[in-house]
């Protein structure tokens, strides 16, 4: 008896020792393949496994289990094309997949960004800056004018697409001319915008794999096809509204009228927050009023206050009003007032992702008191007449606001005062009247709208300035 019991404590001790030294093999060979005599081990990471691990007088099934990856790692360096090659810092670059958002990083002082934690997928880098334009001038016109003549092409992907100011997918005389005008202060902006960017070797897209993409970029001021400006470090995107104006409109004291703040651009905007300076003095705020959804609007220390968000974005289009405001002249608004509703720093537009969008500019008119030739400041017969919009390319619209039916006759003269065209008689409505006139055949410059107006008894001549910008 005694022998049979230590007989079985020899064949027990053999097995714990045996299960001891396999331990050592299992564990150095996580998440790979290894081999010892007896032992095989093999899975794949972030998969649960089982195992069989035998010799010839033990078997052991164990399971087995190891995390799956943290993901992999986008980055790079954003430099402008220049001789230079200078860091942009500042810039902020938008990571998206299939259209949609995934996240947004600022480039640090040496032009060095990172996302991390990014899986397998085709993804997108989209840039923007908010330093000055700048580096613009009739040089890089000429250049241009010489790569769409064949002697001297651009080649470097960067340059292609500053060339191409008017975001035609081409690059021609257009663009040339459109590089001298904003350069004259004829014109403001360009369709591409200030700055555009893409990879080295063109494009904005990252394809990631298993490992590791280090990418890097270039970034150009639109127009800027030489590559002169050196830009100074600083300037993060700034989310500022500014209210620019384009044409006027005229209103006599008492009068309740619109002043449309129209979009420059197009925009896909869910939130508005407004500061605007109002004189209370001149003007009273009766209304504020947006496209879909109502806008909580006070008057507090002088400032027209407006907050308005939607999880529907309203989309806008370059023209259309984004925010329309209801006014009224008060009796202390006189001929010497000349007013422009300004937006303060405070002010933001956010798109659906509530990201603030850059730079909005936002259109509306400079409000002025009516003054029509021969007409008694006391009547109201007509309640305002305008001119929009102003400067006008293709076509301009005049708009008369009337308590009584009248006929208009129309003419147009030239900035000598020479008759230009004879827009023949109206019968205008009680309220607002909008005429429309074709400008497409018709050379920049100054011109006049001389109105003759048969009111009841009387005859009522005004004469209202604009500009056509061909």
């Amino acid at each position: 008896m005694k022998f049979k019991i230590l007989m079985g404590f020899i064949l027990c001790w053999g097995y714990i020792c045996n299960a001891q030294t396999l331990t050592p093999s299992v564990v150095a060979s996580s998440g790979n393949l290894g081999f010892n005599e007896g032992v095989s081990l093999g899975w794949t990471v972030g998969q649960p496994v089982i195992e069989t691990i035998s010799n010839p007088i033990l078997t052991l099934t164990q399971g087995f289990q190891q995390g799956g990856s943290n993901g992999k790692q986008i980055s790079g360096l954003f430099r402008y094309n220049n001789t230079q090659l200078t860091a942009l810092d500042s810039v902020k670059i938008v990571l998206t997949i299939n259209g949609n958002r995934l996240d947004s990083v600022y480039t640090n002082t040496s032009g060095y960004f990172q996302f991390s934690g990014v899986v397998p997928g085709n993804y997108r880098l989209t840039a923007y800056s908010g330093k000055p334009w700048l580096g613009v001038n009739a040089t890089d016109a000429i250049k241009i004018q010489r790569h769409f003549a064949g002697m001297e092409l651009l080649t470097v992907p960067i340059r292609l697409l500053a060339a191409d100011v008017n975001n035609s997918n081409s690059i021609n005389a257009t663009d040339g001319i459109k590089v001298k005008r904003r350069f004259s202060g004829i014109d403001n902006s360009f369709l591409r915008g200030d700055w555009t960017f893409s990879k080295t070797t063109g494009g904005d897209t990252i394809v990631m794999s298993n490992s590791n993409v280090s990418q890097d970029f270039q970034g150009l001021c639109v127009g800027d096809v030489n590559g002169s400006n050196v830009p100074a470090p600083g300037d993060y995107i700034q989310n500022h509204v500014v209210i620019v104006s384009e044409g006027s409109i005229d209103v006599m004291p008492g009068q309740e009228f619109n002043v449309p703040l129209n979009a420059t651009q197009d925009m896909s905007v869910s939130a508005i927050s407004l500061v605007i300076p109002i004189s209370q003095d001149y003007l009273q705020v009766e209304s504020v009023e947006v496209k879909s959804g109502s806008p909580v609007f006070s008057i507090l220390n002088g400032q027209l206050r407006i907050a308005w968000s939607e999880l529907d974005p309203i989309i806008l289009k370059a023209g259309q009003p984004l925010i329309t405001v209801k006014l009224r002249a008060t009796e202390q608004f006189t001929t010497t007032q000349l007013i422009n509703l300004q937006a303060t720093s405070e002010s933001e537009i956010a798109d659906e992702y509530g990201e603030g969008i850059s730079l909005v500019t936002l259109s509306s008119y400079t409000i002025s008191m009516l003054n029509l030739t021969g007409l008694n400041p006391s009547t109201s017969l007509v309640s305002s007449v305008n001119v929009f919009p102003n400067p006008a390319k293709d076509m301009v619209k005049l708009s008369l606001q009337l308590s009584q039916p009248a006929i208009a006759e129309i003419r147009m003269m030239d900035e000598l005062g020479n008759l230009v065209h004879v827009l023949g008689q109206h019968a205008l409505k009680t309220g607002n009247n909008e005429i429309s006139i074709n400008l497409q055949n018709r050379c920049s410059g100054i011109y006049y709208f001389r109105i003759d107006l048969a009111i009841k008894d009387q005859t009522i001549q005004f004469v209202k300035k604009f500009v056509i910008l061909q």
